[in-house]
């Protein structure tokens, strides 16, 4: 279809021109040519009736999904929690351990220390 100006093609749709560049700018419509194919001619005339439909389908769709999604998520963050804590006690856990053989092999250095004094002792008196 040829057209001579934006507002003839505009008034043959029955729309003002400004909602004709919107349109043709939401489909990728190139308008400069003076020219449109039949096809984009009916993208342009349905668009409104075509988003509004789709804007009712997805906002339905959309919260059917966001529903599910919402207490997946919900049950994610729980479980992360929980597994901060016991990450968080594992921790507390390790740092005793490590607490723990310090002070095992202090006792064992000292008690080595107090057997090489005592053989030094006894050597004295046995010559060993």
């Amino acid at each position: 279809m040829i057209f001579t100006t934006k507002t003839q093609l505009s008034e043959k749709i029955g729309i003002s021109k400004q909602t004709l560049n919107y349109r043709a700018n939401r489909l990728n419509i190139d308008l400069s040519l003076k020219k449109i194919t039949p096809e984009d001619f009916l993208a342009i005339k349905n668009f409104s009736k075509k988003s509004r439909k789709n804007k009712k389908v997805k906002s339905k769709k959309e919260s059917r999904i966001l529903s599910p999604e919402n207490s997946e998520i919900d049950q994610l963050k729980k479980e992360i929690d929980e597994k901060n804590q016991q990450i968080s006690e594992l921790h507390k856990l390790l740092s005793q351990s490590q607490q723990l053989q310090l002070k095992q092999s202090e006792k064992i250095e000292l008690l080595e220390n107090v057997k090489r004094k005592k053989g030094k002792f006894w050597s004295r008196f046995f010559g060993d």
